[in-house]
């Protein structure tokens, strides 16, 4: 998609702006009709981030974007992807397993966070394999969770992002069928490059609420910065998501963004409150990852000697 256009949607976003929304559902109706044209999901991110004035309803939109861009879904449902259990550091601790019963397959679940709560349709979750000769590798495990059928337990609202729905999938002797089994190594196939699709799309879907915020006041030597980081972004969609120099580049547009993050953060204290208020509770979501992305970006460097 060319950028003029891309500005162009942008422009029309900022020109309507969405406060916020009543559920889940309300969301994902409103993500859908803002970018159900566009087949980039980097760009569904832009649009839909562009759109909603509220840092969760961004950030939600480009989770699921990511989402659907790595796994190639439908963009009819909510999904979320499960690998974080408490106190576990490594893959091969996680309690969470798949094992033969009976000649059935099964799945034990203790992840403790999904993101879009009892709303998610689709779920994939890591998990250690337990079947004879796999040797513990970890696999990824497609769920349907049509009417809740998983039985996902509700969590409070977080701190931050309060408006997100989340829950827990703590239920043992799940079904599941040998087709449900992702192929290829569960977290290095799926889990490791899906951290960076995800901060890949949280990034274009902050850049375009920026951009949008900006060109609605008028704040054009910051929207100018934020085109320029657009262009950036967008460059990355080709981009292999393991390779040291996606992680570098990341690195630098995020370095970008929240310089002039905090440009116009100096403005909107007076120009628009309400938004100022809800980025200085919510921009807390963005330290979650920080830790992570140093040590990728470490990591990228060391690998170029």
């Amino acid at each position: 998609m060319m950028i003029e256009s891309l500005l162009s949607s942008i422009q029309n976003a900022a020109n309507s702006p969405v406060i916020g929304c009543s559920s889940m559902q309300d969301w994902l109706a409103k993500h859908q009709s803002f970018t159900s044209k566009y087949d980039d999901s980097l760009v569904r991110a832009f649009v839909a981030g562009a759109h909603f004035r509220q840092v969760s309803f961004a950030f939600a939109s480009a989770y699921q974007s990511a989402l659907e861009n790595m796994f190639d879904l439908d963009r009819d449902a909510i999904a979320a992807l499960c690998h974080n259990e408490k106190g576990v550091k490594k893959p091969r601790q996680m309690q969470t397993w798949v094992y033969e019963q009976n000649g059935q397959l099964m799945l034990d679940s203790y992840k403790g966070f999904a993101s879009g709560g009892t709303n998610a349709k689709t779920i994939f979750v890591s998990a250690v394999d337990q079947r004879p000769d796999a040797n513990g590798d970890i696999v990824l495990v497609k769920l349907n969770n049509e009417d809740n059928r998983l039985g996902l337990e509700p969590l409070p609202p977080l701190p931050f992002v309060p408006e997100l729905a989340h829950a827990k999938l703590k239920q043992t002797g799940i079904r599941i069928q040998h087709e449900d089994i992702l192929v290829g190594d569960g977290f290095s196939a799926y889990v490791k490059p899906f951290r960076t699709e995800e901060d890949l799309h949280i990034l274009a879907a902050l850049c375009g609420q920026r951009l949008s915020i900006a060109l609605e006041l008028e704040q054009t030597q910051l929207a100018e910065q934020y085109i320029a980081s657009a262009h950036a972004i967008l460059f990355m969609q080709k981009s292999n998501r393991s390779a040291p120099s996606t992680h570098l580049t990341l690195s630098g547009i995020k370095q970008q963004l929240t310089r002039t993050f905090e440009q116009q953060d100096k403005l909107l204290e007076d120009q628009l409150p309400s938004f100022a208020k809800t980025w200085k509770r919510d921009s807390a979501l963005l330290s979650l990852a920080e830790s992570a992305q140093k040590v990728r970006t470490q990591k990228a460097w060391q690998s170029l000697g």
